[in-house]
């Protein structure tokens, strides 16, 4: 019971890794990120992180 719950609060930490791999050691380019030079409280709804 406790691990299937653990294994919730960790959900996430995988793409971290995976996207940290692929930066890092692979030297694959970063997703685009389109909201990089706009300011937060232009964004649309629904597209904050």
């Amino acid at each position: 019971m406790l691990t299937s719950f653990s294994a919730n609060i960790a959900g996430g930490t995988d793409e971290i890794q995976k996207n940290i791999i692929g930066d890092r050691v692979l030297g694959l380019p970063r997703e685009p990120m389109v909201d990089k030079d706009m300011p937060f409280k232009d964004l649309k709804v629904g597209t904050q992180r």
